[in-house]
Parts: structure tokens; sequence; C-alpha cells
């Protein structure tokens, strides 16, 4: 039987680049909108765009960190000690 491979962990360096990939966007397509879009729209219509696309981008730039926040259980499930 062959062993599975685990996957190989990001580096704390490669999530840092990928949240700041996110953060860059965030801010490139924020200014693209208020260029382009915004004079279509009303004040609070423009607010709720904005607010979604934080939203959007935030829970992109989190997600290089889930695994850091909750790992993974060993294979076969938490080992606990006999007493």
């Amino acid at each position: 039987m062959t062993k599975k491979k685990e996957p190989k962990p990001f580096s704390r360096r490669s999530r840092l680049y990928a949240s700041l990939f996110f953060l860059i966007a965030f801010i490139i397509i924020v200014i693209i909108w208020l260029i382009f879009f915004a004079t279509y729209f009303q004040l609070y219509e423009n607010y709720t765009i904005l607010f979604i696309l934080f939203l959007v981008f935030s829970g992109l730039a989190m997600l290089p960190w889930i695994p850091v926040l909750f790992p993974r259980e060993p294979p076969g499930g938490p080992q606990l000690e006999e007493l």
C-alpha cells in the first residue's frame, strides 16, 4: 500500500505575499471603481459596493491563513492518552 504524501504547507512569507497581493488588488479595483463607475450610482450604493468588495477581498486574503488557524488533526483522529 502506498503512503499518501502530505501537501507541503505554505511558508509564512508566501502567505504574507498572498495577503499583500489581495490588498493591492483591492486598492486598484477601488480606484478603478471610483474613477469610472462611481458617478452612475448614489452615495449609499457606492458605500455598499465598496463594503462588499472589502468583504470579498478580506475573505480572499484570509484563505492562506486558514491552515495556521485551524490545523489538521493527525490521521486517525485525535489521540487520547490512556489513563
